[in-house]
This record gives C-alpha cells, sequence and structure tokens, in this order.
C-alpha cells in the first residue's frame, strides 16, 4: 500500500497523520515561513513547520505546527504500523 512519495510530498489540503497519534487525520493549511536574511537583505523564505488542523470529538476546529518528519501521508497512517514503518524506512 506504500506508494512512491517524493522527498516532498506535503502539499496544502492533503490529509496527513502525526506520528504519534496516526488514527487522527488532519489535512495541511499551509506552510510556515521564515525569511532569510543575509547581510541585512532578505534572499529567500525557508520553511521551519506544517500548520495544520482538525476537529477533536466535540466538533471543535484545533491547529498545530509540526515539522515535516513528524507527518505520514493520511493512507499510509491508516494501513498500520507495518505501512508506517515501511514509509518510515523508505521501503
Amino acid at each position: 500500500m506504500v506508494m512512491d512519495y517524493e522527498k516532498k510530498w506535503i502539499k496544502p489540503g492533503i490529509d496527513v497523520a502525526y506520528i504519534d497519534v496516526p488514527d487522527l487525520k488532519m489535512k495541511v493549511q499551509d506552510f510556515v515561513r521564515r525569511s532569510k536574511v543575509v547581510e541585512g537583505k532578505v534572499v529567500g523564505e525557508i520553511i521551519i513547520g506544517v500548520k495544520c488542523f482538525w476537529f477533536d470529538d466535540k466538533k471543535k476546529y484545533q491547529w498545530g505546527t509540526f515539522h515535516s518528519k513528524q507527518l505520514l501521508p493520511w493512507e499510509v497512517a491508516v494501513g498500520g504500523p507495518v505501512e508506517i514503518s515501511k514509509f518510515l524506512n523508505r521501503e
């Protein structure tokens, strides 16, 4: 079930799961970026996190910012521990 995911597989709008709570479905909202400054000039942006949202058991909107290595594609998370391990080890 593990698909061939690119290195930059996370995109706004896709469903993901947090690695420590793989049964919680979240949606990627956007990337959190910071300007990269060299010698006082802005030379670009770097991604410092991925902002995701979900609804809790009481249907309350929740959000959090995660490092990209803490997230799994939802298709992998529903596959269980074996699929998660394959994804993390890129087997």
